[in-house]
């Protein structure tokens, strides 16, 4: 279990933001200057995009919960739930980022890659709506996966 947390987030961080254009990178894109963000934070989202420039909404914060390790003699299996949290300012708009985040992870076994890890499976979750707190819509996108070393 090396540093599987790594291959994990590095592993869903590459598969929503691919290189070129998307819906969810448009979506999420801040321009600061003549530089793109792209707001998607592993654990917490920062108070500033970069200098003094301060984040925007939407955004969307992805958290690994516990990794649960499963074994028998000739089979390292590890379960875990991955967590997007996105925020927007607008029910709307935090609906229609969830929606392209389940586009892009949808039937995703064979395309998500997690290094020195192979993809068993990946399941969507209830999708959770946590509403409008602090001045912020939220719903809670959730995948369970079964890697295996």
């Amino acid at each position: 279990m090396a540093n599987i947390n790594y291959a994990i987030r590095k592993g869903f961080y590459d598969k929503l933001v691919p290189s070129g254009s998307t819906t969810l990178k448009t979506a999420l894109k801040q321009t600061v200057s003549t530089v793109d963000y792209f707001k998607l934070y592993y654990h917490q989202a920062p108070q500033f995009v970069t200098g003094t420039t301060a984040l925007t909404l939407p955004y969307v914060v992805l958290d690994i919960l516990p990794i649960d390790p499963d074994r028998d003699s000739g089979t390292k299996l590890y379960r875990c739930t991955l967590q997007l949290l996105v925020s927007a300012s607008t029910i709307g708009n935090c609906e229609d980022i969830a929606g392209y985040i389940t586009d892009a992870l949808e039937d995703s076994e064979s395309t998500l890659t997690f290094t020195g890890y192979q993809t068993v499976e990946i399941r969507r979750q209830p999708q959770i709506n946590l509403g409008f707190i602090e001045h912020v819509w939220n719903i809670a996108v959730q995948y369970s996966i079964i890697i295996q070393a």
